[in-house]
């Protein structure tokens, strides 16, 4: 009997161990995003369509938005301690696995959405951003432009001059969003968007520099009428995925991901557009002005803001490099 016992024993954990069997139990990539309605949902819809499909349901997609899985900061931690498979922030909030995503904050790189597409995409510098983050045991597998950076003000901005004596709300602490605030003779204060409303309301800040679809999406029109769209200033987000977890489902599924996530940025981005369009046209039908300096004001708020940026990527020589590198591409491409 206790022969019988054995064998029946063996051959089950056999079978468990096929790869037929193994085969039919999926992977699940599990990407989360703090944000809802959004450029970054657009993409994780089209990406979970096509990785399905494409790896014949051995990849089982799971997206998660409104911070359901955590605040990014959690997230990006759980990515790269393995907890979860994939999240999709905004840039900044990933300069904790990599310094070079500062580069994404940088004013003046990109001429616009379209543009950014292309210099996103030339292949010799998507190898370089591919190896952000791969020290703390991720992989960036897309970045993409989300939406237009803007400045909603109680009083209206038209130019540099305009910021002067402001106190304005950031979406962080780290210099590179301080420092051309302060050039400007503003006050940077660092708050969680959704604490920026009463903070307005109360008049605690004159400001609020956030992406332009998020003022309309938060109603913000009903506390403040002028929305100033920051010359050549934009938000992007970035997915990346624990590396461990490319590695267990092997080179060719690791692939997939890898190429259709790439693959649907574009698309992705067009989206993108035309929800700033409509954001536009909302802030505007609820009595908001959409204010974009002009020529000459642009040019003096892009050189202010860059007197101030460029030495604070040069701090590191690894930021600085491929910096360079990113002008360099953007320039070709124009």
């Amino acid at each position: 009997m206790r022969t019988l016992i054995a064998l029946i024993s063996a051959m089950v954990a056999a079978l468990l161990m096929s790869p037929n069997i193994a085969a039919a139990q999926p992977y699940t990539l599990r990407i989360g995003s703090g944000t809802v309605n959004d450029t970054s949902q657009e993409w994780m819809r089209l990406f979970k369509e096509a990785v399905e499909r494409r790896s014949g349901g051995k990849i089982k997609v799971e997206t998660y938005v409104a911070s359901a899985l955590g605040s990014n900061p959690r997230m990006v931690e759980g990515v790269a301690l393995g907890t979860i498979e994939g999240t999709l922030p905004n840039t900044g909030f990933l300069i904790s696995l990599d310094p070079r995503f500062l580069i994404f904050d940088a004013v003046g790189i990109f001429d616009g959405p379209e543009h950014s597409v292309k210099v996103l995409q030339d292949p010799e510098l998507r190898k370089r951003i591919s190896s952000y983050g791969t020290e703390n045991g991720t992989e960036t597998i897309s970045v993409f432009w989300h939406s237009p950076l803007s400045l909603l003000t109680i009083k209206p901005v038209r130019t540099a001059a305009d910021f002067a004596g402001l106190k304005l709300r950031t979406p962080g602490g780290a210099p590179l969003q301080t420092k051309p605030v302060e050039k400007l003779g503003a006050s940077p204060i660092s708050m969680p968007i959704m604490e920026a409303l009463p903070a307005l309301q109360n008049r605690a800040i004159d400001g609020v520099i956030t992406g332009s679809t998020v003022a309309s999406t938060l109603k913000y029109y009903d506390v403040a009428k002028y929305l100033t769209y920051l010359p050549k200033s934009m938000i992007f987000v970035s997915a990346v995925v624990n590396g461990q977890f490319m590695k267990t489902i092997g080179p060719e599924l690791a692939n997939i991901v890898r190429e259709e996530a790439l693959k649907h940025e574009a698309a992705a981005v067009q989206w993108g557009i035309d929800d700033a369009k409509r954001s536009r046209e909302v802030w505007q039908r609820n009595g908001g002005e959409s204010i974009d300096m002009s020529t000459e004001a642009a040019k003096r708020y892009l050189d202010d803001v860059t007197s101030v940026s460029t030495p604070i990527l040069a701090q590191n020589p690894k930021v600085l490099a491929d910096y360079e590198v990113f002008r360099t591409t953007a320039q070709k491409y124009r």
